[in-house]
């Protein structure tokens, strides 16, 4: 699975569009995968669970970067 860690900030958090990409702004994302299967990596423990912060669900980055390279395993 090609996947562009160094695109993801040094700390903190991001949310689901820096991760899966968003095709109507043009983000590209560091895992081209749908929503739906996306989440379903969460359901099935692949990937962790978002924060919920307000109304918004954010990702720890170190988390991300973790999942991202066992997935590729």
């Amino acid at each position: 699975m090609n996947t562009h860690i160094s695109t993801l900030p040094a700390d903190g958090y991001v949310r689901i569009r820096q991760i899966i990409g968003d095709k109507k702004t043009g983000i590209t994302g560091v895992l081209p995968v749908s929503r739906t299967y996306f989440y379903a990596l969460i359901a099935n423990k692949k990937f962790p669970a978002p924060k919920k912060v307000g109304n918004a669900s954010l990702w720890n980055v170190d988390e991300v970067r973790l999942a991202l390279a066992n997935l590729s395993k």
